[in-house]
């Protein structure tokens, strides 16, 4: 089975939680959550989008997101934490 395909939303959701609640740390500043917010997207809406989550960022607000579009990453992160896939235990 493919990694991806093995992390189920429900545990990207909990990942981004915890994400959110170290961005945030002691300050009480806004924390936007996005998983794959560009998924989908042509290249000029890809743009709109980075530059709205950019907007966001210079405003004050942490910023805690999946993405697998390396381009638009480079554009929004100032930080990246880069998460790769482990050999997954097989039970008996």
């Amino acid at each position: 089975m493919n990694y991806p395909q093995m992390v189920a939303s429900a545990e990207r959701r909990d990942w981004l939680a915890l994400l959110a609640r170290g961005a945030r740390g002691s300050a009480r500043r806004p924390v936007l959550l996005l998983d794959e917010p560009t998924a989908s997207l042509d290249t000029a809406n890809r743009d709109v989008v980075a530059g709205l989550i950019v907007a966001a960022r210079e405003r004050g607000a942490a910023i805690v997101g999946i993405f697998h579009d390396g381009e638009t990453r480079l554009k929004v992160a100032t930080r990246v934490l880069e998460l790769t896939p482990v050999a997954m235990p097989v039970a008996a």
